[in-house]
């Protein structure tokens, strides 16, 4: 279980977090939501351990890793899969190439059972048989599965999606939702997901969050988020630019 106390985060006087309170229990997917600029991205990369919170703890697997030494951080982040918004694949490399890139700094597999592997993970993902395919022949929907595969090839406990669904088309979203449900049921992850994708969200998550100027405004399943009466939840839902959510605006109604 991952659990989040008081956490806090701050660029010099810019306070971007505000001692945030939350768990993501084991084996669920929890969906971060927010606008822009709300934090979503620096609690995520806070929770890997990629950023050092002001104060609080973040608590995985029992061990608080902003107490931790870098090579129990280094332990612990083992356990952990990193989805990045643009996938970061390398363009230098092959499909397989790229999968196989985490597995040959963690993991003593041989080369024979790397590449078994590999063709496992990209079978997993739906796309068997590309293994010698540059990034630059992909859709952007492919690139994203193959980031996916590259975080499942060595197994983590936890998988941490950024904006999963960014860039794509609505049925290409739809499939990387189903894909995020697949690999939760049938690898037993949990997964954390930070994200201002409604329809998406609504479809993967256990439960969700959503923040709103660094602070937690609500917390509940996806029928809770249907039936609030939370303005703040309502206007973001409807996407609506009327509303408590301030709207950056150039020019005049």
């Amino acid at each position: 279980m991952i659990k989040i106390r008081n956490l806090s985060k701050s660029f010099g006087n810019k306070r971007v977090l505000s001692g945030l309170n939350f768990e993501a229990r084991d084996g669920e997917t929890l969906v971060i939501l927010g606008s822009s600029g709300t934090g979503k991205s620096v609690l995520l990369k806070s929770i890997v351990g990629l950023m050092k919170p002001t104060n609080g703890s973040i608590m995985i697997n029992g061990a608080d890793i902003t107490k931790c030494s870098s090579m129990e951080l280094h332990e612990i982040q083992k356990k952990m899969g990193y989805v990045f918004q643009e996938a970061a694949l390398f363009d230098s490399l092959t499909v397989e190439e790229n999968v196989a890139f985490g597995l040959t700094a963690l993991s003593d597999l041989s080369k024979k059972e790397t590449t078994k592997r590999v063709e496992e993970c990209l079978s997993m993902v739906g796309l068997k048989g590309i293994e010698k395919l540059k990034p630059s022949d992909l859709s952007g929907g492919m690139k994203k599965r193959v980031a996916i595969a590259r975080t499942i090839a060595y197994r983590p406990q936890y998988i941490f999606y950024d904006e999963p669904t960014t860039g794509l088309d609505p049925i290409m979203s739809d499939v990387i939702s189903d894909l995020i449900i697949y690999l939760r049921d049938n690898l037993k992850v949990t997964s954390l997901a930070v994200s201002h994708d409604m329809k998406s969200a609504h479809k993967i998550a256990d439960r969700i969050i959503m923040l709103y100027k660094g602070d937690i405004v609500f917390e509940g399943t996806p029928k809770e988020v249907d039936e609030t009466d939370n303005a703040i939840v309502r206007q973001f839902v409807s996407g609506s630019s009327q509303g408590p959510i301030e709207a950056e605006r150039t020019f005049q109604l």
